[in-house]
């Protein structure tokens, strides 16, 4: 062993003093081949010098001794510090001398003439590339002068030879090049491949170790907070609780334990990779899946223009046995890419048995569709795969990991089940998984007892929600009609006795004109959009998307407080509390009318504003016990308001209640709400009960009293006898305290506040309006739900959340509609109501006298100078000190004239309105 590294070490230089995984590099390799050179060229040049002295050529004898003494010399240089290069190109340039004496001495035959040949790759093999070729080129212009110029060398070389030396050089040194040039590009590659494995490996082994700390580390910090809120709703629902809590409460647990579910297999997608899958069966209920399915995920859809609809066959066996959570799991993942790549347009599942069943098992059928982006056709391949987003370019803006569908893929085969999707670039895609489950008992999805004594018409103008009804209504059974016009509609009721009568919420007012003229009365189920709060006595509500569950409910007369929203009868306030003080904050006049006009059976003192900065400066300047703060404003927003209002220097301030006022009623609000500031939350339109229970809550106790005054007493002004085309007054007046004067003064402010709007809506938003636009139109869709406009209200719904979505071209394509509908509903309020907004009896206190004291006529007179000078801070603080003031009933009402004045800015419409009551109250 200690003889092979002597050898080893002399081959080298003795700079194979380490090995290497991966083995000799060009270096050592060069180094073997000149000790090589120069061991074997030695005993060559020996043999020749002592052949030379033999035949007494003495002259190439002492060249030949020459060049040995070089090649010594450099040997042992190679064994030096120097670099490879300096004893290499020592080497090659005697080397070349040698072949040009040998040229000129006329001996370039034989031997001598292969001699010549290998100038080029040792060369190029010794020194590189660069330098190689340098002296391979120099020796053969050296050596064309020598052999084709005549007096340059000894020997005359005839021109046959001649071109055989140079052509047969410049071969040799051609084909050198090739190989080294090969060579070289080879090595690169190899290096680079070996050193992109190497970070691949690094990368790979980084990501395995960040993957198991991220496990190790998320597993108990997400678990943990999980469990605590599954477990304190479980101690809620033990409780004592209200039907409408303990619903709240048993939804909290749900969406707990489903969160919970969702991130155990998230966490555990190492042991899908490592096929460790356990499928575990349970018993569940497929209706229960469903709708927690559903509930989950049209949080998301709602913020999109998207029309999400379910076709459910009611046939279908409910009590079933496999792992619930695998499967919900499939659901979410398949629904949820569908609502990351549809923007507009729509989103199904449709769930039905594949094939004739085999025993006890049914095979599922589960159809996401949608009209999404699609999947280009060379994608489709590799969709399932991991950590894969295809179309990257044009969806780089969505987030995801990538693991959704591979995981929904391994999922269905470990249950033994499929999954395949068909796509249309641009057009959309269905995901269709086929999944076996056990039948535990073959109890249907949904049915209908005695369907065929059962007939419903369905009005609808949304095709795919009334496609659907239909179809679900078909397989129950149930005879049904469709229709999609007023008039159409109209024609079905006169013809036909209906058992039931299916609407779109918005149709609502068309709907009733229909049945007034038909004269019939069939039970109505109106269909909502989710979280749309809706209120009209006697009638059904069924939350979209309407599935065979709740449309068989609806049928046979069960409810699930979950789908329908109906009077809960409740008649008058538990307690009074004339010394509070209340602000109302909202950018619409109109709302701020309802606002008081709910908060009016409290008889608290209640102020209003109409932007987030001068709420600011109200709540510095008075005490007030409860702030109602609308959501969405221009210019300050109320998350904004209450946040620079938590943050002045006051402790009164800090702990003030704030209450969030929204249209947006949908889950996980309230929870936002309250990170930002807020104290609680109310959903517009109002609730009274709910407002009830605000005010029960947050009121100080110290300023609530007994109502001593029976509830409902007084009785409602008959609101018969008024009527607005296309407007459900009789809601409208309950929405908006009660009282029909109280109502037209709220229809007087829509009008006026809805004109001011109307500019707004005569051309799409730029993209860099689109935040005011959506603002304008949430607005007017609380607005108009409060007057009881069912159907201006939802297209202005469908409106904001194409803003919300920037969804501008729908905006473009509905947005003359709404404006014209909008202009209508105007001008039919304008006509119904008396000349000024004003009903007779108002008229007729205006007309009667009206005591001032002398301190309310000196108050009114400077507020009268102050309205002219337009001194907003006079203007508030007379404000402000008349309302406070114990005040006739008509000079009351005159004041509140003034006030909403003055909120729109209208200082001389406000003056003209003071000179009034002064002239009435004889001052």
């Amino acid at each position: 062993m200690k003889l092979i590294d002597v050898f080893n070490n002399i081959a080298t230089s003795g700079k194979d003093l380490v090995k290497t995984d991966t083995g000799l590099s060009d270096y050592l390799i060069r180094y073997v081949l000149l000790n090589a050179i120069i061991f074997f060229g030695t005993l060559i040049l020996i043999a020749f010098s002592v052949a030379h002295i033999v035949t007494g050529i003495y002259y190439e004898a002492v060249i030949t001794l020459i060049m040995v003494v070089v090649a010594l010399v450099t040997f042992i240089m190679a064994r030096t510090s120097l670099p490879q290069a300096v004893p290499a190109s020592i080497l090659m340039v005697f080397f070349g001398l040698l072949c040009v004496l040998l040229i000129r001495n006329g001996e370039a035959y034989g031997a001598n003439f292969i001699f010549i040949y290998l100038y080029p790759p040792v060369a190029l093999m010794l020194l590189g590339m660069k330098r190689g070729v340098i002296l391979s080129l120099a020796l053969i212009l050296i050596v064309g002068f020598e052999v084709l110029v005549p007096g340059m060398s000894l020997w005359h070389y005839p021109l046959d030879v001649s071109s055989r030396i140079l052509s047969g050089y410049c071969l040799v040194l051609f084909v050198v090049l090739v190989v080294e040039k090969t060579r070289k590009t080879k090595d690169r590659m190899i290096e680079q491949q070996n050193r992109m494995l190497v970070e691949l490996k690094e990368a790979a082994e980084s990501a395995n170790r960040a993957k198991g700390n991220f496990l190790a580390s998320m597993s108990h910090e997400i678990r943990t907070p999980m469990n605590a809120i599954a477990g304190m709703s479980e101690l809620l629902l033990r409780g004592e609780l209200c039907p409408e809590e303990h619903s709240y409460a048993q939804d909290i647990k749900q969406a707990a334990a489903n969160l919970l579910a969702i991130i155990n297999d998230l966490l555990d997608f190492s042991k899908i990779e490592a096929g460790r899958l356990e499928i575990i069966p349970t018993r569940y209920l497929l209706s229960s899946l469903v709708n927690d399915t559903i509930s989950i995920i049209r949080t998301r859809i709602m913020e999109k223009p998207i029309r999400f609809f379910t076709n459910i066959d009611p046939h279908l066996p409910n009590d079933l046995a496999g792992d619930e959570i695998r499967l919900r799991q499939i659901f979410l993942n398949l629904l949820g890419n569908s609502v990351k790549y549809t923007e507009k347009g729509f989103i199904s599942v449709t769930i039905t048995e594949e094939g004739p069943r085999k025993g006890n098992t049914a095979l599922l059928k589960i159809a996401i569709a949608d009209s999404g982006r699609g999947i280009k056709p060379e994608d489709k391949e590799k969709l399932f795969g991991e950590f894969i987003q295809v179309d990257v370019k044009k969806n780089k803006g969505i987030e995801g990991t990538g693991l959704g569908l591979a995981i929904t893929k391994k999922l269905c085969i470990a249950m033994g089940g499929s999954i395949t999707v068909e796509s249309e670039y641009g057009k959309g895609s269905v995901f269709t998984a086929l999944i076996p489950q056990k039948i535990n008992k073959d109890v249907h999805f949904a049915e209908v007892p005695c369907p065929q004594e059962k007939k419903v018409l369905v009005y609808e103008r949304r095709m795919v929600y009334g496609k659907s009804v239909c179809w679900s209504l078909a397989n129950l059974g149930v005879s049904c009609s469709l229709v999609t016009d007023a008039a159409a509609c109209a024609q079905a009721l006169k013809q036909e006795d209906w058992y039931y009568v299916f609407s779109g919420y918005g149709l609502y007012e068309k709907l009733k004109t229909a049945l007034d003229a038909a004269g019939k009365k069939p039970p109505l189920a109106l269909m909502v959009e989710w979280g749309t709060e809706a209120l009209i006595p006697d009638v059904r509500f069924v939350s979209l998307p309407a599935q065979s569950l709740s449309i068989s409910d609806v049928l046979n007369g069960s409810c699930e407080h979950k789908n329908y929203m109906h009077t809960r009868g409740f008649t008058g306030t538990r307690f009074i509390a004339p010394r509070a003080r209340v602000l109302v904050v909202d950018d619409i006049a109109t709302n701020l009318k309802v606002a008081e006009g709910l908060l009016s059976p409290y008889k608290a003192k209640v102020d209003t504003c109409l932007t987030g900065s001068e709420a600011i400066e109200r709540i510095k300047r008075t005490q007030y016990d409860l702030v109602f703060m609308d959501h969405m404003m221009p210019d300050m927003d109320g998350v904004e308001t209450t946040a620079e209002i938590r943050a002045l220097d006051e402790e009164r301030l800090r702990q003030l209640p704030i209450i969030a006022l929204t249209a947006n009623a949908v889950s996980g609000m309230k929870e936002m709400f309250l990170q930002q500031g807020f104290s609680d939350f109310l959903a517009k339109p109002i609730d009274v009960s709910r407002l009830d229970e605000i005010m029960g809550k947050w009121l100080p106790r110290e300023k609530r009293e007994k109502n001593e005054t029976p509830s409902g007493a007084g009785g409602k002004t008959s609101e018969a006898s008024f009527t607005i085309p296309g407007v459900d007054t009789a809601q409208g007046v309950s929405l908006t305290g009660g009282t029909l004067s109280g109502y037209k003064q709220v229809l007087s402010l829509f009008v006026k506040d809805s004109r001011e709007r109307l500019g707004f809506l005569q051309k799409p938003p730029s993209r860099e309006g689109l935040q005011l636009f959506t603002t304008q139109v949430h607005a007017l869709k609380s607005a108009a739900a409060s007057l009881g406009a069912a159907e201006i209200s939802a297209q202005a719904a469908a409106l904001e959340a194409a803003g919300k979505a920037g969804d501008i071209p729908f905006i473009g394509e509905k947005l003359p509609g709404f404006a014209k509908n909008l202009t209508e509903l105007l001008e039919k309020i304008i006509s119904t109501l008396p000349a000024g907004g004003e009903n007779p009896s108002q008229k007729e206190d205006a007309e009667s006298s009206a005591v001032l004291s002398e301190r309310a006529v000196l108050l009114l007179r400077e507020l009268k100078d102050a309205l002219e000078a337009e001194k907003t801070e006079n203007i508030n603080r007379l404000l402000e000190e008349l309302e406070r003031m114990e005040l006739a009933p008509t000079a009351q009402e005159f004041l509140e004239k003034i006030s909403n004045e003055i909120l729109v800015t209208e200082f001389s419409r406000a003056r003209e309105i003071v000179e009034e009551l002064l002239a009435a109250g004889g001052a």
